[in-house]
């Protein structure tokens, strides 16, 4: 028969022995009685060991504690607080040892910097919603000695980021000026909040040039003064470092704290409202929760010091009845022996198999030897029966962690737990019952959930022992979309804390994909492996079939060289091929072949994992913002790239997304810092998936790629407000290094979708980037306006209409009143109304008609329209003020008629 060419780029099938989705869990942060629980903060295992710095961490997070409390007017504190020290530190009697609370998971992450590196939090994706990241600061803030102000004032407002979704309120360069005019359209104000205090601030002409700015100046660009402010007791997300600022912008009357609305900043662009305004609806104030204490309580934190180890991890999975059925079996298998293969050296290991009983199988075998991880591999399961019972599982799993039987001393130890069922409720103790020693252990659980019927525990077990959520459908025809079984595993891995026996280096999923081939068919692509990585490597093909018609394997190295069946390290009891190092080691581009040889359609998976040979090589990790998704809601994709410290920019980076219908769409994620992403070239892709199907689950695949010099490590630094006090105006920038070829994939988890209906509910996102600019146009005052287009649903699609607004009063165009003028069709010099599609730059030229206004300042603004006659809300507001000679010759072409007329009324009476 002809032979079907199909790459696994463009094949949309893929067996559910492969195909699995992850929730990442965070610790969890709670305000209770006013006092924030269990804020952990973790320091970099990069840092040498130093007593004082843990000291400063205290030091600084009591003093914030009592400036928070102000700050939220007595309704919140820092109640509880963990230090996690690094597993590379001394041991010490203090030191209690989990395995729960790690760098990675921690709110705060204390890492290396000098004196110019800047706090600040990743990730705040939603106004009024906990960012995604984390807050990451330095020894030297901690220690008062960088140009940041006061460790407290600034871990205020850095929280303000983490937990409230806040954003700045002072200007940043490019697209958010640093001064704007007052309506007068004569005095020039500083961008800020609040509004008396940005009122009070002097603006000078630069910052050598001590003359006042006047409107006639450049003023986006004038010098407001640091320091010279004088009214407003607001706004702590604007400059913490005064010490007259004690809270955040709100929106009532006071005109120390009232929200600046007309100031040019993030705020404004982003949210549209005041801090206070998000912060008051938020979780842990709405409905009376946490209404304000005494003014006088304490706000000391109390603090643990842990150090993250390891300890041991048991195997613990389901042999029941059901796990027989559907390959569930071969599943668990082949998740298991990828996990073994992987884990570091000097890790103990067990495995407990659990179905109407519980068994030890193998009990804490420290993998030292390849030998160690054959022997665990050879124990693994190869029959199931019997009812399941999960509670007694976990049971006997905390028994091996602990050393005694129903032991609640907390110890360091990791469960992973899978299973494809509801447990059998008959079958004591059931998993509500082990919680309590769960929690009082620490112990950590991962969980992996085989098929649709897959107990609903899974995912809150996991999250709250700050483990990670994976689910696997059976027999999925899902696409290639999703990540093989041994890349979600490595998420496991690489979340897990070191042993202190293992020197290995950074472990690197390059490439995953999975595809179906029918009777005779052969599918064809190719992979690079980068001068970061190449020791170690594995280069792993996976089926499911277990007939004797063995796959046909053709795979070519850089050098030329052709590996086939034959040549690689075949497993029959797993169906895996492999091509181990060295020969898997070789630097470049690889290619391969897969040919279906059986009578009957095949599944295949081709995976390739590496561990680094630098110290600093090319990491991608993903997440999905919303594991638990309402429609019509937008789910946003966040993918970091970094190399060390520093943060991998202009590299291609795609989300696919498989969805409950088998379907598969792929979006770019942007690191542009328009709509969802923050800020341009910060290393962090963002994207927004609203092209829902219906109700279930949905996975995400990331692959991020470049080609040789397309992409850069750059020294990222945030905008951000430097203290008063301090000798220099902005941090200093370093040059990005150009980047080889590369190519990195990894699974940004999962999200359950539900209240799907195939109504559209959604209206295209605001504008958040709209920019205007005189343009000349004979005697008449034309404005150019420029932005990205929105969309339909969300940045999806197109939209089916814009509404271009302005006037002469601010709040005209914020309240959309009767006022405004609306650009209608013959208003339009250049460009078109007609909405691009979404992500595209739109520009337009517009008439603007004269005003009543005397002062010629202007305010623009634009609402967006779909098919299903659905409205964004405002964009971000713009003013600008017409030009003088524009003004003038405005005058006399419109006054024309009026002039005439009084000449010759005065000829008339002479």
């Amino acid at each position: 028969m002809p032979e079907a060419r199909k790459t696994l780029q463009n094949t949309i099938v893929i067996s559910g022995l492969f195909f699995l989705v992850v929730i990442h869990a965070a610790l969890a942060l709670t305000l209770k009685d006013n006092g924030y629980k269990d804020l952990v903060v973790a320091i970099s295992k990069d840092l040498d060991e130093d007593p004082n710095l843990i000291n400063n961490i205290k030091r600084g997070f009591t003093l914030a504690s009592g400036y928070l409390y102000e700050a939220t007017r007595y309704r919140a504190y820092f109640d509880t607080i963990t230090i996690v020290v690094p597993e590379t530190w001394s041991s010490k009697p203090e030191y209690l040892i989990s395995s729960k609370d790690s760098f990675g998971n921690a709110h705060v992450q204390v890492v290396e910097g000098t004196e110019t590196f800047p706090p600040h939090v990743t990730k705040v994706v939603k106004c009024g919603q906990q960012a995604e990241g984390q807050m990451f600061l330095t020894p030297i803030f901690l220690d008062g000695r960088s140009y940041f102000g006061e460790p407290r004032r600034t871990i205020v407002h850095e929280f303000g980021h983490l937990r409230y979704g806040l954003f700045d309120e002072y200007a940043y360069t490019g697209k958010n000026p640093k001064a704007y005019l007052a309506e007068d359209g004569k005095t020039v104000v500083a961008t800020g909040c609040s509004k008396a205090y940005s009122e009070s601030i002097p603006v000078y002409k630069s910052s050598e040039d001590d003359r006042k700015c006047t409107a006639s100046d450049d003023y986006a660009k004038c010098y407001p003064a640091k320091n010279e402010g004088t009214n407003g007791t607001a706004s702590i997300m604007n400059n913490q470092h005064k010490k007259e600022i004690i809270y955040f912008c709100d929106s009532g009357e006071n005109p120390d704290t009232q929200h600046n609305f007309v100031a040019p900043n993030y705020q404004n662009r982003r949210c549209k409202e005041s801090s206070w305004y998000f912060m008051s609806r938020h979780e842990d104030f709405v409905d009376g929760n946490n209404l304000p204490g005494s003014a006088f309580r304490s706000t000391t934190p109390t603090f643990k010091i842990v150090q993250a180890r390891l300890g041991q991890v048991v195997l613990t999975l389901d042999v029941s009845t059901s796990m027989g059925w559907d390959n569930k079996l071969d599943q668990l298998r082949q998740a298991a022996r990828a996990f073994i293969q992987t884990v570091p050296y000097g890790t103990p290991v067990s495995i407990v198999t659990f179905s109407t009983v519980a068994y030890v199988i193998v009990r804490k075998k420290t993998v030292s030897t390849p030998a160690d991880r054959a022997f665990i591999i050879s124990n693994l399961p190869t029959t199931a029966n019997g009812g399941t019972a999960i509670g007694r599982g976990l049971e006997l799993s905390l028994d091996i962690i602990t050393g005694v039987p129903d032991s609640h001393v907390p110890s360091a130890g990791a469960i992973v737990l899978i299973t494809d069922g509801q447990e059998t409720e008959s079958l004591d103790p059931v998993v509500s019952k082990v919680l309590p020693r769960i929690r009082d252990t620490g112990v950590t659980i991962s969980s992996i959930g085989i098929g649709q019927d897959a107990s609903q525990l899974l995912e809150p077990l996991s999250q709250s022992t700050s483990g990670a959520f994976y689910f696997s459908p059976v027999n999925s025809a899902s696409s290639q979309a999703s990540s093989t079984l041994r890349e979600a595993l490595l998420t496991i891995i690489r979340g897990l804390p070191s042993s202190s026996q293992s020197k290995e280096t950074t472990l690197i999923q390059i490439y995953s994909s999975s595809v179906a081939l029918e009777a005779g068919d052969r599918s064809t692509d190719g992979f690079t492996i980068d001068s970061d990585v190449g020791v170690n490597t594995t280069i792993a093909f996976d089926w499911l079939d277990s007939s004797q018609d063995l796959p046909q394997i053709h795979l070519t190295s850089p050098s030329g060289l052709l590996y086939q069946f034959n040549d690689l390290s075949y497993d029959r009891n797993f169906r895996t091929a492999e091509l181990l190092s060295p020969a898997s080691d070789e630097i470049g581009d690889w290619q391969y072949t897969i040919v279906n040889p059986a009578l009957q359609r095949q599944f295949f998976a081709v995976s390739v994992s590496t561990r680094s040979t630098v110290d600093d090589p090319v990491v991608l990790t993903a997440k999905t913002a919303q594991p638990n998704a309402t429609y019509p809601n937008p789910v946003v994709i966040l993918a970091d790239l970094t190399k060390g410290e520093r943060k991998v920019t202009r590299a291609s980076v795609v989300a696919t997304v498989s969805l409950p219908s088998d379907r598969v769409i792929v979006i770019d994620l942007i690191d542009n810092g328009n709509f969802p992403d923050l800020f341009e070239d910060d290393g962090t892709y963002t994207g927004t998936f609203t092209s829902f199907d219906g109700d279930g689950k949905y996975s995400v695949q990331v692959k991020a790629s470049a080609t040789a010099s397309q992409a850069q490590a750059v020294v990222f630094t945030p905008p951000v407000q430097i203290d008063s006090n301090a000798t220099v105006d902005q941090v200093p920038l370093q040059q990005p290094t150009s980047l080889g070829k590369f190519l990195r994939t990894t699974s940004a988890g999962a999200f359950e979708l539900q209240g799907y209906t195939d109504k559209d509910l959604l209206p295209p996102i605001d504008i958040s980037d709209l920019e205007a600019m005189p343009s000349s146009l004979n005697n008449e005052f034309a404005v150019t306006l420029q932005w990205t287009a929105p969309g339909d649903d969300g940045p999806n699609g197109n939209a089916s209409s814009y509404d271009i607004v302005y006037a002469g009063k601010f709040e005209d165009v914020r309240k959309f009143t009767s006022s405004v003028t609306h650009v209608q069709a013959d208003d339009v010099i250049d460009g078109s109304l007609d909405p691009l599609p979404g992500g595209s730059a739109e520009s337009v030229t517009i008439r603007v008609k004269p005003s009543a206004q005397s002062n010629d300042l202007y305010y623009f603004g634009i609402k967006s329209t779909d098919d299903a006659n659905l409205t964004s809300t405002i964009s971000n507001i713009v003013q600008l003020k017409r030009p003088a000679s524009s003004s003038a010759a405005m005058i006399k072409v419109n006054e024309a008629p009026l002039l005439l007329g009084l000449l010759l009324l005065g000829l008339l009476f002479r």
